[in-house]
């Protein structure tokens, strides 16, 4: 896991700009993420001063687990609306290169 965190994904030169761009994000994430956690975890060792008990953070840190399952939902769908909007795109090309032929050989006729 540390490794992904400090990995310098610009140096890899198998990949394109855009998914280097895009692995770099990630990594920005998962480090905000992971400090996130790690402030969690402290308010869970800390005591309330006007209550005298530990603060619910198991709670905070399990909603925070059902908002990460979220966020990969929403990725998955935003990748899947990306690649149809692709293909619409590229249905849309080939049409318009399929109408030229197509007037001009009906003009031949």
């Amino acid at each position: 896991m540390k490794d992904t965190l400090t990995t310098d994904y610009s140096t890899f030169t198998d990949l394109l700009l855009l998914e280097k761009e895009l692995l770099l994000q990630y990594q920005l994430l998962a480090v905000k993420l992971n400090k996130l956690a790690s402030e969690i975890a402290s308010l869970n060792r800390q005591k309330t001063a006007s209550e005298g008990a530990a603060v619910p953070a198991d709670a905070l840190l399990g909603n925070m687990r059902n908002l990460e399952r979220k966020v990969g939902l929403v990725y998955t769908l935003f990748k899947t609306a990306v690649y149809l909007m692709q293909l619409r795109n590229q249905e849309l090309e080939e049409l318009e290169r399929d109408r030229p032929e197509e007037l001009h050989s009906e003009e031949d006729d």
